[in-house]
C-alpha cells in the first residue's frame, strides 16, 4: 500500500484502513493547504531585509491564521480519529526528527509540501520506505 498523489487512489487507500476517516482527512488536506498558502506566500516566499518587514501588524495577523499553538498530534486528532491513519500521517513530523506530540502544529504541512511538489511519492524514496516499515510495524 503505497500513499499516491492520485486523489481517487488516496482516498481508495484510506477507505482501505479506515473508511470513516476520509471525510476527515479531506477536511485535513484543505486546512493544512490553507495553511500552506498562507506560509508560502506571505512567509517562506518573501523577503525580509528589515525587522519592519516581519514585525508588522499584517504579519503577526498571517503568523496567527497558521495556529502553530497546538501540537501536531493534536491537530490532526481534529480530523483523524483512527490511530493507524493518524500514525501513518505523523511520521512526516518524524522523519524531521520531530515527535508529533510535542512539535508544534506547523510541522503538519510537511504532507501539504510532499503532495503538493510530489516530493515522497517516487518509489525507492526515503518516505515510501518509511511508510512500508511503518505500517509493517503497527498493522
Amino acid at each position: 500500500m503505497l500513499l499516491v498523489s492520485d486523489l481517487t487512489k488516496l482516498i481508495a487507500t484510506i477507505e482501505e484502513i479506515n473508511e470513516d476517516d476520509v471525510e476527515g482527512f479531506m477536511a485535513y488536506l484543505e486546512e493544512i493547504y490553507r495553511r500552506f498558502r498562507i506560509a508560502k506566500n506571505d512567509l517562506l516566499q518573501k523577503p525580509f531585509r528589515n525587522k519592519s518587514d516581519f514585525y508588522n501588524p499584517y504579519m503577526l495577523k498571517q503568523g496567527l491564521k497558521l495556529k502553530t499553538f497546538d501540537t501536531a498530534d493534536q491537530f490532526l486528532s481534529k480530523y483523524i480519529k483512527g490511530d493507524r491513519l493518524k500514525n501513518m500521517i505523523s511520521i512526516q513530523t518524524l522523519y524531521i526528527g520531530i515527535s508529533p506530540y510535542n512539535g508544534p502544529s506547523l510541522y503538519s504541512m510537511i504532507l501539504m509540501v510532499d503532495i503538493n511538489q510530489y516530493y515522497c511519492m517516487g518509489i525507492g524514496d526515503l518516505f515510501i520506505i518509511l511508510f512500508h516499515a511503518f505500517v509493517l510495524k503497527y498493522h
